[in-house]
């Protein structure tokens, strides 16, 4: 196996996941696996309140002397949402969104 390979992940392994039971945010923040692995550049839409909280993150990390990236954040962030609530959860969460956009023009109901 190279050095550089990441682990496969069974379909076992992703039930095992899936079947454990749900954890408070800060316990999830603590059972984030951190690996090296390969990231890849992306564009991500944000809307103000997004951006405002990133900005007050950066701030306190200066503060202290962190070293935090937007990206990082996002990629913990998701790590977490997953964690709590498993992708078909995620999916749910935004299923269940009466205010979602939806895709696409919007169509006149004429």
């Amino acid at each position: 196996m190279e050095e550089d390979a990441l682990p496969v992940q069974t379909v076992a392994d992703t039930q095992e996941r899936t079947e454990q039971p749900r954890t408070t945010s800060k316990e999830a923040a603590t059972a984030v696996v951190r690996r090296r692995s390969r990231v890849r550049p992306t564009q991500v839409h944000l809307d103000e309140a997004s951006e405002d909280h990133l900005m007050a993150i950066r701030k306190r990390a200066v503060l202290i002397d962190v070293a935090v990236t937007n990206s990082a954040v996002l990629r913990l962030a998701l790590a977490e949402l997953v964690e709590r609530h498993g992708h078909d959860g995620v999916v749910t969460l935004f299923a269940e969104d009466e205010n979602r956009p939806r895709p696409g023009r919007p169509r006149n109901s004429a």
